[in-house]
């Protein structure tokens, strides 16, 4: 990403997102290629106001791991009605999920 891009929000790439997703596991037909062998799958979200869990089978969210601000920070989204990648921020106290990666 170029860093004019760096502050950019919404939807990115054409299909990069269906090739993240898995092959099954995502509702109203979402289901992806997983051509990059990432298997993405559905978990919703953590809604900061009361903790509860939402759109479980229909979208996934991953932090970042830049923050936008000190109460907010970046995330990426995938959605089963998109084959694209979603880029925005959001307040910190929304639950999403984190990648670990071996180095």
């Amino acid at each position: 990403m170029s860093s004019d891009q760096t502050g950019v929000w919404g939807w990115r790439g054409t299909d990069h997102g269906n090739k993240m997703k898995n092959q099954s596991g995502w509702d109203e037909n979402g289901n992806g290629s997983n051509s990059s062998g990432f298997s993405a799958l559905p978990g919703g979200y953590r809604f900061g106001g009361d903790g509860t869990f939402l759109m479980e089978k229909t979208i996934t969210y991953w932090w970042c791991s830049s923050e936008h601000d000190a109460d907010r920070g970046w995330y990426r989204r995938l959605d089963s009605a998109s084959d694209q990648v979603y880029r925005a921020s959001t307040s910190k106290k929304g639950g999403k999920y984190v990648r670990c990666v071996k180095d």
